[in-house]
């Protein structure tokens, strides 16, 4: 029969749940016996050996295909590099296209701008000479002689001509020889003021140049000044009187200036000679061969011509009085010449020989000069959205200036060819020539032709420009491009899908064979292994029987099972391990068993010893099987003293993160030797398993251990003794009763002083854990002389003595808590919101003020706000905030629990380790709170806002931490009849807990603790939540105080009704509910030993017990626990704990917990009434047979309760 099912007497404490054996890297540590030599590894490097040949047998079949992947790589990138090619002919196919659009627009562009300009000039000329055919007709129609000659009503007449030669304004200079001069000047004095004041009427009643009239202060005659002498600008360098009076000092001819349009006084409105002017190079050409010409271009000079420069801005009002607001004034600007002479009324056409014009001998009468700004020749041009079209002047006798026409705008970009350069390869040139020829060979224009020789030809350049570019450069290219290689680069990923599916499914096959393999070899020896991929069938051998489905036939030919004569089994439980996990979480219950069990199974593998399973906390190994070996019951025996040693050390560190009573957690070890059946047991979950005789006899030695020892059967000792260990062994007194087997002789392992090789290094260290030692000796075994008694006790193993309050298991406790309290601080500091007010000054004074002037209990509150509002979550917030919580605050929390652990009291109950099983138990029910999403929710779907408050949750822990501070040992009854001067501070109220909080409060008020009180709290709404949580909580201990509980009772029945009283907010009852919750959490805790395993109640109520008879013998109660202790313990259970547990319930929000805590309470009940009077009796000698009639009155207690007296009356 199996063990797992015949052997009923294994200990309570196992679990029939199999543990996860998770590795965990420990250092590496070994064992030398000063009479043995090392042992030697060179299995473990055969099997790294075997390893490494399976290893290389994959790295075969994989090279076996080489050739074939190099082929796929190269068909991927000729796919690739393919794709890449037509992408690229793509890209620059594309590209090319938008290049021939772009110049096709500018060349389209181009030729409207010079063929507008070329009818720009056709109409300018056109109408400039109707215009001098209209006054020459008029002179003669009025026999006026030249050059006395004035047109009536010229602002009317001159409009018309000015719009259509887009000329910014138009006048009248007449040729006016030397001996003219009297007669003009005597003319203009007559005639002048009347053409004037005509022209200004006319423009009042049409309304034009108005703006630019007032601009230059003319608003009537009476604002013109008028010279009646030919005149020029030296006249300006005369004394003002002195001007229009003797006029110019030229000789002659002259041009003065006569009618004008449109008329803006500026200066004297005519008589100015234009002969005077130095820059008329032209006029004389006009005289010599009667051709209307084009001016040089003015008002533009190059920088480094400062004296043109100046002379420019000098004439900037005049030519402002004729341009709108807003116009640049200081423009490229040019003159059309256009002669009248007054016989050409007479012709339709100017006479003409050969096609040669010829001028005549006729004088000429006048000059009609049309100045324009260059801008307005090319404005209009082109619609909206044809912009970025350069248009450069160059001319020989002025600088070289540039316009940018954007659409019907132009913008003037400066002196300079301003074209960009990449785009030089462009330009459309037309010379004056081109656009002159052009504009009079379209047959409309029938005047007098241009001079076929200026003075100053120009030549327009245009050019495109990268605005005009970028409107047809798009991501066409890159687009198609990308598009193209997407299709290569589908196609290459369609292949490479297919063709990694099929080496996926090879691998696939390779990889779950290796995963088989390492399941199955962590499942089964070596040896076992191979003979099941031997035999192991076909998919096509499964039963297709309906009846046989979910059993299949895995293996065939002959069982495997085998007989081994002789190996030796190890049984290796941990003690009381079922009452240590009904206090823990079940991820802290796996937590300890993979860290132990993976920590097992490598000194397993070091001693070439076969791990069988585990059950529960029971961990089964076996030496000699499945390979034989001699020296098996020596291989088990240093396995079994190895992981007692190991066991020491883990179970130590351990307890600082699952909490007290870990490190008192002890192995029991029985070994047993004999004749073992071996093998596998087919179908589902099959397993290597032992039978036999050997197995059971070895499980019932181990339950008849101690804890903390290795219990040795007979057959194992005489096996150990061949071998020449008489010294390892120690037989036990008497004889051992086992079941089927009646009463027996067995053996302790003893195990001497050790050295251990850690990191390559040999230490020498004493025995670790319980392990008894002997002398090394020859001889016959001795026999053990202890008595049972003697021996190691569970119920008092591990208990906070006077002489551990300041050792070792009180700084693990504090590390303990340390730990939980800094993870739940980081959780505050994470949802802080910094953006709050906070002033380090109110703080400060605010914690001067809390805890005086009252006492602790006047601060309670029937109702406390949990969760004022939603937590800050970003991950900035978090980063910034978390960085407070440093080493110096982690050292300030230490040494914070390490003063609160010294006020604690040598009670047996209410002492450090109490509070810290109080505290274990408030996480354990804080990490069951049910939660959905991110909410807390009960039942009915009502958020009670616990766990979304991490202040809260910090309180709740720390207030099971400090709850019983310097608790006298005695109830809050006794110190009131006492009249103690704590009793007369608290007014006989609650006087242990508020004591505790003062404590503790005066205690975190010190200055040493300030950046620890930073981390919990930073503004004044953060202290005062803190306070009360903290007060409410630790009241809540205090279950004795009639108020405190008829409160509760009330708050509980408002709360928990089916209906609500009326005017009762969600968030009110929100409160009160998590009121409630976080009371009987507390309430819950303080007494949760009642509600865990009987052994964690046992160890408990005997400590209570021990304390009250205490106080009962030291005279401080005068009530014998003796008398009622049975009786009160079965009410306790029925009028609080059970109730108790059945609100935790209701409540619904501890999950499991709460149904896990009424089970225990329930069953500890009845296992009280059964058990609890012979319990009792066991008290009571227990009691004599410890402490006896005084107590401990040691001197070393006394100096110690001196030292704790001292460090309160400091705090």
């Amino acid at each position: 029969m199996s063990y797992a099912s015949s052997d009923s007497s294994l200990d309570d404490s196992k679990s029939l749940s199999g543990a996860s054996s998770t590795m965990y890297s420990t250092s590496p540590s070994f064992a030398v016996d000063e009479d043995d030599t090392f042992i030697d590894s060179s299995k473990a490097s055969t099997r790294r050996r075997q390893g490494r040949q399976e290893s290389q047998a994959l790295l075969d079949f994989f090279a076996r295909d080489r050739k074939v992947a190099w082929l796929r790589r190269l068909i991927y990138l000729a796919i690739l590099l393919l794709g890449l090619g037509v992408a690229l002919l793509v890209y620059f196919a594309i590209e090319n296209e938008e290049k021939q659009a772009f110049e096709n627009h500018f060349q389209e562009d181009a030729t409207q701008v010079l063929q507008s300009f070329t009818l720009t000039i056709d109409l300018a000329f056109g109408a400039l000479n109707t215009f001098a055919l209209n006054i020459a007709s008029f002179a003669r129609a009025t026999n006026q002689t030249w050059p006395n000659v004035t047109v009536p009503d010229f602002g009317a007449k001159a409009e018309t001509t000015r719009a259509l030669s887009k000329a910014l304004y138009l006048g009248l200079y007449m040729n006016v020889q030397a001996e003219e001069r009297n007669q003009w000047e005597a003319y203009t004095a007559e005639n002048g003021r009347t053409w004037v004041q005509e022209s200004l009427e006319f423009q009042k009643r049409q309304n034009l140049v108005q703006d630019q009239l007032a601009n230059v202060g003319v608003s009537s005659m009476e604002d013109v000044m008028f010279w009646d002498v030919i005149f020029d600008y030296d006249e300006y360098e005369k004394p003002e009187e002195q001007w229009g009076e003797g006029g110019t000092n030229l000789t002659g001819p002259y041009l003065p200036f006569w009618q004008n349009s449109p008329m803006i006084p500026v200066e004297p409105p005519y008589n100015w000679d234009l002969y005077s002017w130095p820059g008329t190079g032209e006029v004389p050409q006009i005289f010599k061969d009667h051709n209307p010409i084009f001016s040089e271009t003015y008002l533009i000079a190059e920088e480094h011509e400062a004296e043109v420069l100046e002379e420019i801005k000098a004439s900037e009002p005049f030519h402002e009085a004729y341009i709108q607001t807003g116009e640049e004034a200081l423009a490229p600007i040019f003159d059309l010449y256009y002669p009248i002479i007054p016989e050409m009324a007479d012709w339709v056409q100017v006479p003409f020989d050969n096609g040669e014009y010829i001028p005549s001998d006729h004088r000429v009468g006048a000059i009609i000069v049309a100045a324009s700004y260059w801008r307005d020749w090319i404005k209009g041009i082109l619609p909206e959205g044809r912009d970025g079209v350069i248009i450069t002047w160059t001319s020989p006798c002025a600088p070289s200036f540039t316009y940018q026409i954007d659409g019907p705008d132009v913008i003037y970009l400066g002196v300079g060819e301003g074209h960009e350069d990449k785009f030089s390869h462009m330009n459309v040139k037309a010379t004056y020539k081109d656009l002159t020829s052009n504009a009079f060979n379209t047959q409309i224009y029938t005047g007098i032709p241009l001079s076929s020789d200026p003075i100053c030809p120009f030549t327009l350049n245009l050019y495109p420009s990268t605005l005009m570019e970028e409107k047809f450069r798009s991501g066409r290219p890159l687009l198609f491009s990308i598009l193209t290689i997407g299709l290569f680069m589908v196609a290459a990923l369609a292949l490479y899908a297919y063709d990694y599916h099929v080496e996926q499914r090879k691998r696939n096959l390779v990889e779950t064979a290796e995963k088989t393999d390492a399941i199955v070899s962590n499942m089964l020896p070596a040896n076992v292994r191979d003979i099941l991929y031997h035999n192991v069938v076909d998919d096509e051998s499964i039963s297709n029987n309906d009846d046989d489905k979910g059993v299949h036939s895995m293996f065939k030919g002959s069982v495997i099972a085998e007989l081994y004569p002789s190996a030796t089994i190890v049984f290796a439980d941990i003690s009381r391990f079922t009452a240590w996990s009904s206090t823990r979480e079940p991820t802290q219950v796996f937590h300890l068993l993979e860290t132990v069990y993976a920590s097992w199974d490598k000194i397993a593998y070091r001693y070439d010893v076969t791990k069988i399973e585990t059950v529960g906390d029971c961990y089964v190994a076996v030496s000699g099987i499945p390979a034989a070996q001699e020296g098996h019951a020596l291989a088990a025996a240093r396995f079994a003293r190895d992981i007692i040693a190991e066991w020491s050390d883990l179970a130590t560190k351990l307890e600082v993160s699952l909490g007290p009573d870990t490190a008192d957690l002890k192995v029991r070890i029985g070994i047993h030797s004999g004749q073992v059946t071996a093998g596998v047991l087919r179908g589902t979950m099959a397993r290597y398993q032992l039978f036999g005789d050997t197995v059971n006899t070895c499980s019932r030695i181990q339950t008849s251990s101690d804890p903390g020892r290795i219990h040795v059967s007979t057959a194992a000792a005489e096996l150990l003794l061949a071998k020449g260990k008489a010294s390892w062994l120690r037989k036990r007194k008497g004889t051992v009763r086992l079941r089927g087997k009646g009463d027996v002789e067995t053996y302790w392992l003893a195990l001497k002083t050790t050295r251990r090789v850690v990191n390559g290094k040999r230490t020498s260290s004493e025995s670790l854990g319980q392990m008894i030692m002997i002398e090394e000796h020859d001889g016959d075994i001795e026999e053990d002389t202890k008595s049972d008694s003697e021996l190691e006790d569970w119920d008092n193993f591990g208990d906070l003595d006077e002489a551990d309050a300041s050792g070792d298991k009180v700084k693990r406790l504090v590390d303990w808590n340390a730990n939980l309290l800094a993870d739940l601080i980081k959780q505050i500091l994470s949802a802080r919101d910094l953006s709050l007010a906070s002033d380090p000054t109110i703080l400060t004074a605010r914690e001067k003020t809390i805890g005086h002037g009252g006492t602790v209990l006047e601060e309670f509150k029937d109702i406390i706000e949990v969760s004022p509002g939603d937590a800050v979550d970003s991950e900035g917030s978090k980063d910034r905030n978390i960085t407070q919580f440093d080493e110096i605050a982690i050292d300030q929390l230490r040494d914070f629990l390490s003063q609160v652990a010294s006020m604690y009291q040598s009670n047996h109950f209410h002492n450090f380790e109490h509070a810290s099983h109080v505290t274990s138990s408030v996480r354990k029910l804080l990490s069951r709170i049910v939660m959905v999403g991110n909410e807390i929710k009960d039942r009915s779907g009502h958020s009670y806002g616990i766990t979304s408050d991490p202040l809260t949750q910090f309180v709740v822990v720390l207030s099971a931490v400090i709850h019983d501070c310097d608790h006298p040992g005695v109830p809050n009854a006794t110190l009131v009849s006492e009249n103690t001067d704590a009793a007369i501070l608290y007014n006989g109220k609650s006087v242990a807990e508020q004591k505790s909080v003062d404590l503790c409060w005066g205690l975190l008020m010190e200055p040493s603790f300030a950046k620890l009180r930073s981390c919990i709290y930073h503004n004044e709404a953060e202290l005062l939540r803190f306070r009360q949580l903290l007060v409410n909580i630790v009241m809540a201990t205090d279950i004795a105080d009639k108020e405190l509980g008829a409160l509760r009772k009330a708050r509980w029945k408002v709360a928990f009704a089916e209906d609500s009283p009326d005017g009762t907010t969600a968030m009110a009852d929100k409160n009160r509910k998590a009121t409630i919750v976080l009371e009987h959490l507390i309430q819950a805790s303080d007494v949760c030993h009642t509600m865990q395993h009987w052994h964690i109640f046992r160890k408990w109520n005997e400590r209570l017990f021990f304390e009250m008879y205490l106080a009962y013998k030291q005279g401080r109660s005068l009530v014998d626990p003796r008398e009622n202790w049975y009786e009160s313990e079965i009410g306790f259970f029925n009028f609080y704990v059970i109730p108790l547990a059945k609100k935790l319930e209701t409540c619904g929000v501890f999950g499991v917990s709460s149904h896990e805590y009424l089970e225990y309470a329930t069953a500890n009940k009845e296992q009280w009434i059964l058990e609890g009077k012979a319990c009792l009796e066991e008290y009571q000698k227990k009691f004599e047979s410890e402490i006896g009639d005084g107590g401990d009155t040691s001197a070393t207690n006394k100096k110690l309760h001196e030292m704790k007296k001292g460090k309160k009356e400091e705090v």
